[in-house]
């Protein structure tokens, strides 16, 4: 709605046109001479914003200017920085040699020279820098933008700081007995002279060089100082101007931007009426619906946005009471014949009031429609239909109400077709499931599903009543069926399971009488030829046991006298095990003292270790003294070098201790083992003692074992005579008992048991 008034406020839309759709002359009126009396806001907002660009323009020239003076100033400083790096680092590097020259002369340390020969590398750009770059200290400081009077200064400080090197040079190749050859190598091989190094490190000459490189440095530090100083003021000076024209600029473009959306409220409060968030207020209370909040209007005002939304708010209340009216006749009564009045209505007012009206004719014959053909079929009356086409929704719904009324009749006659074929014993025919859907579909798959059921499981039932009949116990019913259908198919199967079980159990119990009775008559036949053996093998076990008699008592001897031989061992067993004791002793007290010489040694090879540090310390020392300490350090010298001596024997003789430590420990393990071993023979010369023992006592239980036999065998012989009549009369009564046997399984095989039956035939 708001979109519609500012659209026919600011599109020349005629007063008359307005107040036909606000219903009223005034607020076509006030539209009028909204648009005629102020100025458009989009007019407004382009003149501040083009006063803004102008202003910002300046702002953003002065801010430009102040960041380009600021980067010169930086520039210079940076400049200024890194030209004092590099004369630092020219002066640093002369200080590093000096300190690692006199350090190697002195200890001899080659990690010393190879510090030394890498600055050399690093300053004269034959190896990488910290920061990765390979490139000599010269040509850095001819990038830094050197002046030739600061050049000359300091190309002054690096011829002393070369010469200078020269003398570091050749001091360190002296340490090493290397002397110049002439020819500017090293060549020429002698005696190390560490005294001359040295001096060569520490006479005046040295150091009045030494002094001379730091004066050029000092003098370019002010050349320098000089040119960087000026370049520094001028980047300041002008970076202040233009920061202040910066800040002027900001403060005047505040102050416009101010005035300007002091004007721009005014103006635009006086357009809108009110301020902006009751405006908005009363436009969402609107849009929600709300048409009841009155909306305030200030004194006078007949032109203002707020004046035309309370025209507006006006013509929705008369609109939305017919509304309401019209659909709560039809919601709360069901009546359908209040209509909405188009008269003194335009617009699309009177076209929402007319489309209403017919929604409310079409709702109320299509529903009278779909009432009459549910109630028929409610009542079972098939024969309803909705003849009239309406459009949309409702033509949907009636051609459903149709379709569904055709689908139920069709479904009908189908399944009278269904129950007169199933009546007649039928139960083959089906109903068709094509062009079916919804429950119609599942009507039809569920009488199928019956019909299948039904004409499966009686089908089962015939078959296995036929196989019945016929002494066929091998059919099933293998299909599993619901409800009574399942009770069926549980008891037919239970039935002849029951059946099988029988038959064959009868015949399994035939199978074993006939295989018991041939196995007693094959047994007794074998009886009858073992009771003869048995005889005969009676007489021979009574001259054996006689035999044995004599064998027994000849061993009861020598087991006695093998019992007193094992006691003897056993003494001199336990006397060799206190022996081994002993020594098991005394090995362990000879270790014990080895680790004790052991770490005897280790405190001598520390003291020594200890007076190396020392000697070295106070060769240190004795060079600084230089002439004053050259007899201190011939004496640290030889004291070092009696240390060194000393640790080399301490370590001679500790490895010497430790191997014997070991020898020691290995041969007290050895004798361990041996005791070890002697124990396991007491032990087991023990166990044969016992052992003899216990055969002795058996020896003399066989012997009356024996006696006891030879009576058995005796009465054994007489109950071989009362088994061989046995024998007799169970082979007679075997043979009646097969007969009986074979007679049985005639019987009982006119029943088909499957695979059962046929394996135990």
């Amino acid at each position: 709605m708001l979109g519609w008034l500012l659209n026919g406020s600011h599109e020349g839309a005629t007063p008359s046109a307005l107040g036909k759709r606000t219903g009223g002359k005034g607020m076509s009126q006030g539209a009028h001479s909204f648009k005629g009396n102020f100025m458009s806001i989009k007019a407004l907002f382009i003149s501040l914003f083009a006063v803004t660009l102008v202003i910002l323009g300046l702002v953003f020239a002065s801010i430009f200017q102040v960041k380009v003076t600021a980067a010169q100033l930086k520039a210079a400083q940076q400049s200024r920085y890194d030209s004092y790096l590099l004369a630092d680092e020219l002066r640093q590097s002369s200080d590093d040699l000096t300190r690692l020259a006199r350090t190697y002369v002195v200890t001899g340390d080659e990690r010393n020279e190879q510090e030394y020969a890498d600055i050399i590398a690093v300053r004269n750009g034959d190896k990488a820098r910290a920061d990765g770059q390979t490139v000599s200290l010269l040509k850095l400081m001819e990038k830094a933008g050197f002046t030739a009077a600061e050049f000359a200064k300091l190309k002054q400080a690096e011829d002393l700081s070369n010469e200078l090197a020269k003398v570091e040079n050749a001091a360190m190749h002296m340490v090493k007995g290397q002397y110049d050859d002439g020819n500017g190598g090293f060549t020429q091989a002698g005696e190390p002279d560490l005294e001359r190094a040295r001096a060569l490190m520490h006479d005046q000459a040295y150091q009045d060089t030494k002094a001379a490189i730091m004066k050029p440095i000092s003098e370019f530090f002010v050349l320098l100082d000089q040119r960087t100083e000026g370049r520094v003021l001028a980047a300041e000076k002008a970076n202040g101007l233009w920061t202040g024209i910066a800040v002027t600029s900001i403060v005047a473009t505040l102050v416009v931007l101010l005035g300007a959306l002091l004007f721009a409220f005014r103006r635009i409060i006086g357009q809108l009426g009110g301020e902006p968030q009751d405006v908005v207020k009363a436009v969402e209370r609107i849009a929600n619906g709300d048409l009841q909040t009155p909306i305030a209007l200030r004194p006078g005002d007949t032109s203002s946005l707020v004046h035309s939304l309370r025209g507006m708010q006006g013509s929705l209340k008369s609109i939305v009471a017919d509304i309401q009216s019209m659909a709560e006749a039809a919601v709360r009564r069901g009546d359908f014949s209040v209509k909405m009045d188009s008269a003194g209505r335009a617009g699309f007012m009177k076209d929402i009031a007319g489309l209403l009206n017919e929604l409310s004719d079409v709702t109320e014959a299509g529903l009278q429609d779909i009432s009459r053909v549910s109630g028929a079929l409610s009542a079972g009356d098939l024969s309803q239909k909705i003849g009239q086409d309406y459009p949309g929704l409702f033509g949907h719904t009636a051609s459903a109400v149709n379709h569904t009324v055709a689908v139920l009749a069709g479904l009908v006659d189908e399944i009278r077709t269904l129950a007169d074929s199933a009546g007649q014993g039928d139960f083959s025919r089906r109903i068709g499931l094509d062009g079916k859907e919804g429950f119609g579909q599942e009507i039809g798959r569920l009488l199928n599903q019956l019909s299948v059921t039904t004409d499966a499981g009686l089908r089962d039932v015939l078959r296995v009543a036929q196989a019945l009949a016929q002494g066929d116990l091998t059919q099933r019913i293998d299909t599993e069926y619901p409800g009574l259908f399942g009770q069926v198919h549980a008891g037919m199967n239970a039935t002849v399971a029951n059946l099988h079980r029988l038959v064959q159990q009868i015949k399994d119990d035939a199978d074993q009488i006939g295989l018991a009775t041939t196995e007693i008559a094959n047994g007794n036949q074998d009886l009858s030829a073992r009771t003869e053996t048995l005889a005969a093998n009676l007489e021979e076990t009574a001259a054996s046991m006689e035999e044995l008699t004599s064998t027994v008592r000849d061993n009861e001897l020598r087991v006695a006298r093998a019992g007193d031989i094992t006691h003897s061992a056993t003494d001199v067993a336990a006397r060799g095990g206190e022996i081994v004791k002993a020594s098991i002793v005394t090995m362990d007290e000879i270790a014990h003292s080895s680790r004790q010489i052991a770490e005897i040694i280790s405190v001598i090879d520390g003291i020594a270790f200890q007076t190396n540090i020392l000697a070295l310390n106070a060769a240190v020392e004795a060079a600084r003294a230089s002439e004053h300490g050259r007899g201190f350090a011939v004496v640290a010298s030889e004291v070092r070098s009696l240390a060194q001596r000393s640790a080399e024997a301490a370590k001679d003789i500790k490895n010497l201790i430790t191997e014997a430590v070991a020898k020691a420990e290995n041969g007290t393990e050895r004798v361990h083992r041996v005791g070890d071993a002697m124990d396991e023979i007491v032990t087991g010369i023990g166990g044969v003692t016992a052992i003899m023992s216990e055969i002795l006592l058996a020896s003399r239980e066989q012997s009356s074992g024996i006696s006891q036999v030879a009576q058995s065998t005796t009465q054994m012989d007489e109950v071989t005579q009362s088994n061989a009549a046995l024998v007799e009369e169970v082979a007679a009564a075997a043979t009646s008992l097969h007969d009986r046997a074979q007679s049985l399984l005639q019987s009982v095989s006119a029943f088909n048991l499957g695979s059962s039956l046929r394996l135990a035939a």
